[in-house]
């Protein structure tokens, strides 16, 4: 039996213990693979953007495809784990209350 298999029987203070020490563990490298998969993933949709503009010019199409490519290549840059800090307050205020 895995040390997984005996987290859900155990008690609260135990299993946020076993979480704390899994996050800590597990966290860093998962950053590292974020950043490196954003670093790897950003600048192609950069030359996408500059592609779309050889192939339509200012067009339209080019403006809503170039948009499109702007909110992801945000979002894949704003939504790292290394530029947000990790909060649970969700579990630990519904343990709080009696």
């Amino acid at each position: 039996m895995g040390a997984c298999d005996r987290a859900p029987n155990a008690p609260p203070e135990a299993a946020s213990d076993f979480e704390r020490r899994f996050r800590e563990y597990v966290l860093p490298s998962d950053r590292r693979h974020s950043a490196l998969i954003t670093a790897l993933t950003v600048p192609p949709g950069v030359i996408f953007i500059v592609a779309d503009y050889r192939l339509y010019g200012l067009e339209a199409t080019f403006w809503a495809y170039a948009g499109v490519r702007l909110v992801f290549g945000l979002l894949g840059i704003s939504g790292t784990p290394s530029s947000a800090p990790e909060t649970n307050t969700t579990r630990e205020s519904s343990q709080a209350a009696p």
